[in-house]
Parts: structure tokens; sequence; C-alpha cells
């Protein structure tokens, strides 16, 4: 730079000077001359013509540095503050840890003391599991042993005509209403059956034992029975005819007076007619009795009823409800209060009574 202004400043000397000069002594000595005043001058220019360039070039940088800088501060500043920022929220960041990890600690315990209490009833289950396991053993065992019982006291059910009969035997020693399904009897039917007072598989035909139902009935009534089975009642004199046509049946009666003494009679055969001959009593077998002078049941009599007489004789009144014959013995008199059974040819008061009949297990001769 400095060089090219010398060569500048000379030509611009030169140049104002040619026009004075022809020769070339002149020239020579122009020259000569223009050498010394540049050689003196020139540099002088050149020397501050430089040192301004110098220092412009060295303002200029300056400035620029100063600004530079300036502007390097700045986006120091800011990343400083940025840096602050972050700090902030790295130690925010470093409290929510911290407060996450206790949280954590806290759930791990948590989380480890429920593991812990179900490991506990696991332990627990599996221990009641195995000792489950031996009562369902246990009750399995039980549970065949009632069935057998079961199988052993279910209803032993007998076919005849390919069709089930039920009768009280079939409930082994059974003291309760059953239901039972017999020949020339349409529908099943419910009866009370006994096993208590001379052994199992009777049926219960008549009860008395605390005047609770009204014995003087029609005979419709006594046709098809009437009371309660687990009070007093009678059963039916339909139902017992066709039963004891069915097959041979004993007859029992049990009777307690006042005395406390309990009387019996056992007929070793009892069948009634139909209704076209009034329930007439068709067989009555020999009795096995502890009472005496039995006077209750006769061959060949009728049933009688208030609204249907059967008898001849006037006495046959005090015999609704029965098969008339010369006896005070009626166990359906209407009024319990007037219930007798006649021994030595008196009147003995009676408590209660019971009627029951039996399939034979041998035959009348």
């Amino acid at each position: 730079m400095s060089m090219l202004i010398l060569f500048l400043i000379c030509c611009a000397t030169f140049s104002g000077s040619t026009g004075n000069y022809h020769n070339g002594l002149d020239i020579k000595d122009t020259i000569t001359g223009l050498e010394e005043k540049c050689g003196t001058c020139g540099y002088q220019k050149l020397s501050s013509q430089t040192s301004e360039t110098s220092e412009t070039i060295q303002k200029y940088t300056s400035q620029e540095y100063e600004s530079i800088i300036k502007e390097k501060d700045s986006q120091i500043t800011k990343l400083q503050v940025q840096l602050a920022s972050k700090k902030e929220n790295i130690k925010d960041f470093k409290k929510q840890l911290e407060i996450k990890t206790v949280e954590c600690e806290a759930r791990l315990e948590e989380k480890s003391n429920q593991l812990a209490d179900q490991k506990s009833i696991i332990q627990s289950l599996v221990a009641n599991c195995s000792s489950g396991t031996q009562q369902i053993n246990e009750l399995q065992n039980k549970v065949k042993f009632l069935e057998i019982q079961m199988e052993a006291l279910r209803p032993k059910a007998v076919l005849e005509n390919n069709k089930e009969i039920l009768t009280c035997e079939s409930f082994e020693n059974s003291s309760k209403i059953e239901v039972l399904q017999i020949p020339g009897i349409a529908e099943p039917f419910s009866a009370l059956c006994d096993a208590e007072v001379a052994g199992s598989g009777w049926i219960v035909i008549q009860r008395r034992f605390d005047g609770s139902v009204n014995f003087d009935r029609i005979w419709e009534d006594y046709r098809f029975g009437f009371g309660n089975l687990n009070g007093e009642f009678f059963f039916g004199l339909e139902k017992l005819h066709q039963i004891t046509k069915w097959k041979p049946h004993e007859l029992y009666i049990q009777l307690k007076d006042y005395n406390n003494r309990t009387l019996y009679v056992r007929f070793e055969q009892f069948e009634i007619e139909n209704e076209e001959s009034d329930y007439m009593i068709k067989r009555v077998g020999n009795c096995i009795t502890n009472a005496t002078n039995v006077k209750i049941l006769q061959k060949n009599i009728k049933f009688n009823t208030r609204d249907k007489i059967n008898c001849k004789y006037f006495s046959c009144v005090g015999s609704y409800g029965w098969w008339h014959i010369a006896s005070m013995s009626n166990l359906n008199v209407p009024k319990y209060s007037q219930l007798y059974w006649e021994e030595y040819n008196k009147a003995i008061k009676v408590k209660s009574t019971k009627m029951m009949i039996k399939p034979k297990r041998w035959l009348q001769d």
C-alpha cells in the first residue's frame, strides 16, 4: 500500500514538470531534481500516509473488536442467564427427583410389605388347602357313607305289571307322612306310616286323641276320608277297599284308656267290599289281643253313617261312622267324650285310638 502511494506521487510530480523541459539535459536535471524531491517529500508523504492508514486500520479494527466483544459479551450474558435458569431447573428437577425417590421408596416399602402379607396369606392358604383337602376327603367319605345310608333308607319300590308300587313297607322304619302308590288307586296319595307301635310298614287309617276333629260325618266324608294326617283323621273307605282288595292285609287296633293302659287287637286279615256293597266287611281273621271279651268287628257287617243307615236295629243309631254290631265299641263315635271300649260288658272310656293296616305275610286258610 505504501509503495503504491509513493508511485502515484512521483508520477504526479513528473507529469506536472514535463511541460517545461524539452531537451535531454533538462530532463536529466529535472529527473535528478525530482528524485531529490521525491526522495525527501515522497518519503515524508509516504510515511505520513502510511501512519494515517495504520491509524485508520487500527481505529477500524478496534471498533470492530469492540463490537464483536460487546456482541460476545451479550451472548455470554445470555448464556449465563440461560445457565442460571438451567441450574434452577436442574435444582427443581433434583428436588422433584428427591421427592419422587422418597415416594418410590415408600411405595416400594409398601409393596414389599404387601408382598410379604400376600406371601403369608399364600402360605396360609396353602396350609388351609392342605387341611381343606384332608377335610374334603373326610367329607367325601362321609358323603359316601350317607349315600349308603340313604340307599338303605330309600323306598324299596316293587314293580307289578310294570307299575311302581310304594307302601309304608317301602319306607323302612318310617313313622311320618309318605307318598304311596297302590294298584287300584289312580294317583299317588299321602298317608301316615307307623313303625313304632308294632314294627314298620303300617299305614294308619284312623287316629283320635284330643277331639279336635268332628267324626259326626256324612257318607261322602267317610268315603273319601277327612281330618289332618298330622292330627286326628279317618283314612277313607274307598282307599281302604282298594288297598285290602289288592292283597291280604292285617289290621292292628291300639287303644289307651284313662288308667294308662294300652290295649291292642291284631286281626290276621282284614278286607272290605266296594261302595256298592256299602263297604261291608268281607274278611276279618282271627285276632291276637291283650284285652278280654273283644267285640269290635264282625264279618258281613255294612258301614253306617247318619245319612245312610245300614242296620236293622235301633241300637245302630249309636254306631254312625262304624260297622254296627251289638257292642258299645265304636272308635268313630261322633263325640270324642263318648269314645268307649267294651270289656266284660262294661264301657271303658278311651283316651286315644289308632287303627293301622299292613300287607300280611301269611294267608288266611
